[in-house]
């Protein structure tokens, strides 16, 4: 898979999903997430508020946006409860939210980086969490001389910030993810 790094809003992004996040008893989404609510004319607070999606750690709601942003799905993942949050959290979030884009056929993902805006972890950190979590998730063992199973296929994570004096931290964060999830794999 190819993972790219962004610099813009995450709601003028062209992908066959975008992947944001929320904390666990969070009525309003703020952030990124407040962003594509908005954009959506409050279809993830209306969902919310309906009791359809609470943020309990690697829960998941997916919306259509139906022409309202260029990507074709949202996916929200739940970050679990903000006192329990981490990077372990950070890596299950990104990995259940991959393998639902997957599952969906999606082959361009977008996603903001899990816990490095009001999730107060270090972005470095948070991206190479991110990126390891998705990775790891969409590992798949092909014995050799085995017929391979016909699965749809993530071919690009875009990793969307806002802020440009974050890029270069995000870049060495999600290269480090790369290198981590490329050695488990080995």
């Amino acid at each position: 898979m190819k993972i790219s790094i962004e610099q813009g809003n995450l709601k003028s992004v062209t992908a066959e999903a975008v992947i944001v996040n929320l904390f666990e008893g969070v009525t309003m989404p703020g952030g990124a997430t407040g962003t594509i609510d908005g954009a959506l004319e409050g279809a993830i607070s209306a969902r919310i508020a309906g009791g359809d999606f609470r943020g309990k750690l690697g829960e998941l709601l997916t919306l259509y946006p139906r022409g309202a942003i260029p990507a074709t799905r949202v996916i929200v993942v739940g970050l679990g409860p903000a006192a329990d949050f981490g990077l372990e959290a950070v890596r299950e979030a990104a990995g259940a939210a991959i393998k639902q884009a997957r599952k969906l056929g999606a082959g361009s993902v977008a996603t903001i980086i899990h816990g490095g805006g009001i999730g107060g972890l270090k972005v470095s950190d948070a991206a190479q969490a991110t990126v390891e979590g998705s990775l790891l998730a969409l590992y798949r063992y092909q014995r050799p001389g085995r017929h391979q199973e016909s699965v749809n296929k993530v071919e690009t994570l875009t990793l969307v910030e806002f802020a440009p004096n974050k890029i270069a931290e995000i870049q060495a964060g999600a290269r480090a993810g790369e290198i981590i999830a490329e050695s488990v794999a080995l």
